[in-house]
């Protein structure tokens, strides 16, 4: 069984690399086991949050840790650090850390600090991979989930909160995705509450 570890900033992350690695790998080659970080950094401690079939025939084995950050002192690669010996001794072959650009403006100055003092092991690879603008831009481009939530939400309450057209400009440009996200699905529980 091939183990790959990915360290990612939060929840949706987390939940985001669980459904495209099952869509890749298929539901029966892979097992996913989800780990979450508590505590500031040299007290972190994790918990499971899904564990896995130890007797399963996958071919695949992702575990995928949620390391709770989403600012500025995000701990994806601190917590890299922290689990690569024990990622090592248990035989994994690869390390993803998934790390948000925002709200830092100098890409390559953070590019250069998240290669910096990682574990160089040719045994166990680390890649980072700085994902530009969050998950959540994607989210808010989505134009079919928003009547799944509620049938009052539609395109043009979403518009009128974005600022412009969802359906024909691109939500990456939105500076913080998940504030945005979060007024639109506040304005929908408004919206019920008075109804």
């Amino acid at each position: 069984m091939k183990k790959i570890a990915v360290f990612v900033e939060g929840q949706t992350e987390q939940v985001f690399v669980d459904e495209l690695v099952r869509h890749i790998f298929g539901h029966t080659k892979v097992e996913i086991e989800e780990l979450k970080f508590f505590g500031k950094e040299k007290t972190r401690r994790i918990r499971t949050i899904r564990s896995v079939n130890t007797s399963s025939s996958a071919k695949y084995l992702f575990r995928v840790y949620d390391c709770h950050g989403g600012n500025e002192n995000s701990t994806v690669k601190s917590d890299i650090r922290e689990q690569y010996s024990k990622l090592l001794d248990e035989s994994f072959s690869y390390v993803i850390g998934i790390r948000d650009v925002y709200p830092l403006t100098d890409l390559n100055l953070l590019r250069y600090m998240m290669n910096i003092e990682l574990p160089d092991n040719i045994s166990l690879p680390v890649n980072i991979i700085l994902a530009d603008k969050e998950i959540k831009s994607w989210f808010l481009a989505e134009e079919n989930h928003y009547p799944l939530i509620d049938e009052l939400l539609n395109i043009s309450h979403v518009n009128k909160i974005v600022g412009f057209d969802i359906t024909t400009e691109s939500t990456e440009t939105i500076d913080q995705p998940s504030r945005t996200l979060k007024k639109v699905l506040l304005l929908t529980i408004k919206m019920v509450l008075y109804m």
